[in-house]
């Protein structure tokens, strides 16, 4: 983990990396097995991507930023400039795990995440340490969404809501607060608050990213309320009234 940061540091303070695209390039994994319970897999990268480290774990579950979740995770392995292939020297337990190679664009036209992620791939380690599996890869829960549309990143999904409401208000929000837990790899739901002219508004607004004829695209649900700043009326009601997106 230091190392990786290290690295990170080094890219940024260089310019090498742009902190802004969800679905910038991403290395492809291409097959994974193991010979005599030791993990064998081969991948991909497009021009200008780094294939950064891969990662093996007991369940798909991704953190904020793309990674296996540390609870789940038995080989986080650093990779070498150019490198496309990979072979552990110890064995795994018998079981199923799923692999994922983290990759860095360091490209021109990348304006987004600081790692890029391929898809998933599962192999299951038999009990008999003598078998051999050439490529026995089969689509992990996820795959769906990790290989065609990518990880919406918590950082990404907030930027989204700034500008689903000036895409709705014509007008940057004012003081705006935003507070997001994951749903899933796609998806957010957020608690939100912001003001406009002589209006504050608050309420929780869900942002999605999909994949529809090969076309990637973003979208939002709000649902709250919007109420004036000095209200003089008696009722309450007539101060405040619901806002549905």
């Amino acid at each position: 983990m230091v190392k990786r940061l290290l690295i990170l540091a080094a890219c940024l303070a260089f310019g090498t990396i742009n902190l802004s695209s969800a679905f910038a390039a991403a290395p492809t994994l291409l097959s994974i097995g193991h010979t005599e319970r030791q993990l064998t897999a081969t991948w991909s990268v497009p021009p200008n991507v780094y294939a950064f480290s891969i990662e093996v774990a007991t369940n798909p579950a991704v953190d904020d930023i793309g990674f296996f979740l540390r609870e789940h995770k038995k080989v986080d392995a650093m990779l070498e400039l150019g490198q496309t292939s990979y072979e552990a020297g110890f064995q795994l337990l018998p079981g199923r795990y799923y692999v994922h190679v983290a990759g860095l664009d360091l490209g021109p036209g990348c304006d987004e995440c600081i790692f890029q992620f391929s898809n998933i791939l599962s192999v299951d380690i038999p009990s008999d340490p003598s078998s051999t599996s050439p490529s026995p890869s089969t689509p992990s829960p996820n795959q769906e969404s990790t290989s065609k549309v990518g990880i919406l990143s918590k950082r990404k999904a907030k930027s989204y809501i700034r500008r689903a409401i000036k895409k709705k208000q014509r007008k940057n929000p004012r003081r705006l607060k935003r507070s997001c837990k994951r749903s899933s790899n796609t998806k957010f739901k957020c608690r939100v608050r912001w003001e406009r002219k002589t209006r504050r508004y608050r309420g929780s607004m869900t942002i999605w990213i999909g994949v529809k004829n090969n076309k990637a695209y973003w979208k939002y649900k709000f649902r709250g309320t919007s109420k004036k700043k000095k209200c003089r009326a008696k009722r309450k009601s007539k101060c405040s009234k619901k806002v549905r997106w």
